[in-house]
């Protein structure tokens, strides 16, 4: 018998219908029927009857419900407890982060969270965002930073930051000698680089904010790195749609352009069965710092 077993369980007692329960609990109405049919054949026993379109605890489910329901309420107190304020985090941590990320400002925000948290001890990967979402996913990493995650019931995911997606050319490229309007009119006849689709992950090959601006992509290369696709700009006269942190650092150009609006976000990842969330609070905060000190140092 699993917690999460008992959740949707719980859940579904309480609505009396079990898609009214995913919604509650975010999930598929699917997982939660599975769970409950396992759990039926686990204790033997039937816990709903289905009358039209709802369902009722039968007097078994009603039985199990009553004892199952303080139990769930004392594991949340529980989890509660160890994640107060005076319980210092310890152990060792598997990371993984996004390429990008990883060698720039994860470091530091090691450094940051470890000046406080002297006995948390990490193992870092750096990875594709797509390869972070899974290996999180699956309880493979304890913790993921990445950009613009999707929402997933496997998830715990707090965003950090918020950045602009911005049309990004080489320093030299000719186009920027031209007027706005035969900029965007040259950006639809060179070559362009789009970021490779990933289950997980809210980027695309064809982003919206492209077509609004009415520019047609002429995709010459597809990339799943921000750090090789600015490599590949400045090594050309390509554009790609790039986070603004990631022109800052390579001094790449920018393109204005009417109606483009589009953003990327930085968020730390967890599996959403482990009780992460302050340690993620906190890990948080550390890469703010990180992002701020990166700031200070371009100010001077």
């Amino acid at each position: 018998m699993k917690i999460d077993q008992i959740t949707y369980f719980l859940a579904t007692a309480k609505t009396q219908h079990i898609g009214k329960a995913s919604k509650l609990l975010n999930v598929s109405p699917s997982a939660i029927s599975h769970s409950i049919s396992s759990l039926e054949r686990e204790l033997g026993s039937k816990l709903f009857e289905k009358q039209g379109k709802h369902i009722f605890l039968v007097p078994f489910g009603k039985k199990f419900a009553e004892r199952a329901g303080p139990i769930l309420l004392q594991l949340e107190n529980l989890k509660s407890e160890m994640q107060s304020e005076d319980v210092k985090p310890s152990g060792h941590y598997k990371v993984a982060a996004t390429h990008g990320l990883a060698n720039r400002w994860v470091g530091p925000a090691l450094y940051f969270f470890q000046k406080n948290n002297p006995d948390v001890h990490f193992e870092i990967y750096s990875l594709r965002s797509a390869q972070v979402i899974e290996l999180v996913s699956t309880g493979e990493m304890d913790l993921g930073i990445c950009f613009s995650p999707t929402e997933s019931p496997k998830l715990q995911i707090l965003k950090v930051r918020s950045e602009p997606l911005c049309i990004a050319v080489n320093p030299k490229n000719p186009i920027l000698k031209f007027s706005k309007k035969e900029q965007i009119e040259a950006l639809s006849k060179i070559g362009a680089l789009s970021p490779k689709a990933f289950q997980g992950i809210e980027v695309c090959e064809d982003h919206p904010a492209i077509k609004r601006a009415r520019i047609n992509i002429n995709t010459k290369m597809i990339f799943d790195s921000y750090d090789v696709a600015a490599e590949i700009i400045l090594a050309s006269n390509y554009w790609g749609l790039i986070p603004k942190i990631i022109c800052d650092v390579y001094r790449l150009k920018t393109i204005s352009a009417v109606d483009f609006r589009a953003e990327a976000s930085i968020a730390v990842v967890s599996p959403k069965n482990r009780p992460l969330n302050r340690f993620m609070q906190g890990w948080a905060e550390s890469l703010k710092q990180a992002f701020e000190a990166q700031k200070l140092e371009k100010s001077y």
